[in-house]
């Protein structure tokens, strides 16, 4: 009996081994991530375009510029938004419209946000009703009681709290 209990104590003990095992060694799906359906689009002075959509987080950015896509980590920034690739080559710099893209250490593009063309809407109404508009006078009675004043209105009796303040 006792030899039987230390079989099973060592079976147990190597299956916990190879579950802690394959648990350990077992790789991680991938995180697959979306991005939202707007896209924010920078315009240097030349015409140069930076196109930037980020995740529903905000933690990761794909920037487009000259045909190529980089997917961003976002990184810490005293201001503004930063993010960049994992080895530092690429960094996407946003801040108060502003965006800059730097590749390698060398600022490629610096670009103003782009705000769609919006016309004035140029429909106007003729206001041809200038009836004045009759509104039934309030009457404020002082209720020193209450050190306040009552206002007469269809919930508010001041009548009635005047005679319970006196009471």
């Amino acid at each position: 009996m006792n030899k039987l209990a230390v079989l099973v104590g060592v079976v147990l003990i190597f299956l916990s081994a190879g579950f802690i095992y394959v648990m350990i060694t077992a790789q991680d799906e991938p995180v697959v991530t979306t991005y939202v359906d707007e896209t924010f689009v920078f315009v240097d002075s030349s015409g140069e375009e930076i196109a930037v959509q980020y995740d529903y987080s905000a933690e990761f950015a794909k920037v487009t510029y000259a045909g190529n896509v980089y997917e961003l980590n976002r990184v810490e920034s005293a201001s503004g938004v930063e993010y960049e690739t994992s080895n530092g080559r690429v960094i996407f710099f946003e801040r108060q419209g502003e965006a800059r893209l730097e590749i390698s250490d060398e600022v490629v593009v610096i670009g103003l946000r782009e705000t769609p063309d919006s016309t004035p809407d140029t429909t106007t109404e003729d206001v041809t009703d200038l009836s004045p508009v009759v509104t039934d006078p309030i009457e404020v009675i002082a209720v020193p009681v209450l050190g306040q004043q009552c206002v007469d209105s269809a919930t508010v009796d001041c009548a009635a709290l005047e005679a319970a303040a006196s009471i």
